[in-house]
């Protein structure tokens, strides 16, 4: 395992598109962590156009990231300072506490593979006694039908017996 650990977003995730170029789930950063593959420093900027260069020891890419803001200000922070991960396409920026998150652990994507955000959709909350009505109603309809068409269980006969037991000789 590296030095990152993961950082649950907050409130502040503006998009809900977890694709290249969009946000990483966290099993996604958890297996880059167990399973980097191939791990190359590089230097990477972001241009005025929003498009990610990321040059390294045999790299030369230009990739594209939906939040090139947030993406620009933490490689400012560090001097442009990164670790590319070509495997799984995340670009990782070293923190000063080595947490992961959607402000230091970025998924690139080719610029012809740009996609639109799409906001988050919010889980429909109900109310705890709502679902408990509604298990209770599949209850009863279970508890109403005729199951009498099924075969009883029957234990093979090794079995019926009881599990043997050890004797012990002392």
């Amino acid at each position: 395992m590296t030095r990152y650990v993961w950082e649950l977003p907050g409130a502040d995730a503006p998009c809900g598109v977890y694709a290249p170029g969009h946000d990483i789930e966290w099993h996604q950063f958890i297996g880059s962590m167990k399973t980097p593959g191939r791990v190359i420093p590089v230097i990477a900027s972001v241009d005025d156009e929003g498009l990610v260069h990321v040059e390294g020891d045999g790299v030369s890419l230009v990739r594209w990231n939906h939040d090139a803001a947030t993406l620009r200000s933490a490689l400012e922070g560090f001097g442009g300072m990164a670790e590319w991960k070509p495997g799984w396409s995340l670009l990782a920026i070293p923190a000063a506490a080595f947490f992961g998150s959607r402000h230091t652990v970025f998924h690139l994507a080719e610029p012809k593979n740009r996609s639109e955000c799409q906001a988050p959709v919010a889980p429909e909350t109900r109310d705890i006694k709502t679902i408990w009505a509604e298990q209770e109603a599949r209850n009863a309809e279970l508890r109403a039908m005729d199951l009498s068409h099924i075969a009883p269980l029957r234990l093979a006969d090794r079995y019926a017996g009881g599990r043997p037991r050890r004797t012990t000789h002392g």
